[in-house]
């Protein structure tokens, strides 16, 4: 497993900039990877299920030395591991002051399958509420929440997060 970093600042409630729990961010990612979208068409699971890998986070040697493959993507051993290596992976683009969009860029690069990362930022950025420049160490607060029942996934999933909703969205990530 990865070793956790340092967590992110609390939120001010004087902050200019509105203040997003990484949680949030993590679940959105998710969203965009289709982990609450099973693969209907085949009744298998997807590879975000099949390798409990719900950011669909890509092996490097040396960031999962300790973890499998398939397809070139990570496999977790359980999903609660594939949610704290997503919450590890933006926890390090924003202590490196990365921007939502440079964020989003190294994480779907142009070229790689068919990924389309303009439209990738803009999805992240109006499902989480924060402009496509806004710094994450500015806007992101506290660690996911891995408990409750849509970190399982075994198909059909659990049911789709309401971007519309942000109390519901919340409510995903209380113990």
């Amino acid at each position: 497993m990865t070793p956790s970093l340092p967590s992110l600042p609390p939120s001010s409630p004087t902050s200019p900039t509105p203040r997003i729990d990484r949680g949030i961010m993590a679940l959105a990612i998710a969203t965009q990877e289709g982990w609450f979208d099973p693969d209907t068409s085949t009744r298998l699971p997807s590879i975000t299920h099949r390798c409990n890998n719900p950011g669909n986070l890509r092996w490097a040697p040396d960031r999962f030395p300790q973890s499998g493959r398939d397809n070139n993507y990570v496999v977790f051993s359980d999903p609660l591991a594939g949610w704290a290596a997503l919450d590890n992976d933006i926890n390090a683009k924003a202590i490196r002051g990365f921007k939502l969009r440079e964020a989003i860029y190294i994480y779907c690069p142009v070229g790689d399958g068919g990924n389309n990362p303009s439209q990738y930022v803009l999805d992240i950025s109006r499902w989480i509420g924060i402009p496509p420049d806004s710094v994450l160490l500015k806007v992101l607060t506290g660690p996911v929440h891995v408990a409750g029942p849509w970190t399982k996934a075994p198909p059909p999933g659990p049911p789709r997060p309401n971007w519309e909703d942000p109390e519901g969205l919340l409510k995903m990530f209380q113990r």
